[in-house]
């Protein structure tokens, strides 16, 4: 497994994360490389964020460009309303991601302030 200092810079070179919203439906794709021993992980506490729950998480082997792996995290609101999602690249075998996350051992973050109406 790389460190995460070799996780980041690997990282460094992915195309960016990226996300949309088709109805009450948000979807997230986060691209990474299994090699590199990392993994997306939501990094809320909770399956809910403002009025959005976590429905499904997809990994696309080599779907992404240039053969990217891409995790692909689904969300469904509840109603009308604003969230940031927040998610950390963390070790995959180093403990829960949740500890991980509150550690800071993470090799990268994104956000995304999703609105629905």
């Amino acid at each position: 497994m790389a460190s995460v200092e070799e996780a980041a810079a690997s990282i460094a070179g992915l195309p960016p994360p990226t996300y949309s919203v088709n109805g009450r439906e948000v979807v997230v794709r986060l691209p990474y490389r299994t090699r590199d021993g990392y993994l997306w992980v939501d990094a809320d506490p909770n399956a809910m964020t403002g009025p959005f729950m976590f429905t499904n998480l997809d990994v696309e082997p080599r779907g992404g460009p240039g053969g990217t792996d891409v995790a692909v995290f689904t969300y469904l609101a509840e109603g009308p309303g604003r969230a940031t999602l927040r998610f950390a690249l963390t070790p995959v075998a180093k403990g829960p991601a949740p500890e991980l996350v509150r550690r800071g051992d993470v090799a990268a973050r994104y956000e995304a302030a999703v609105t629905v109406n």
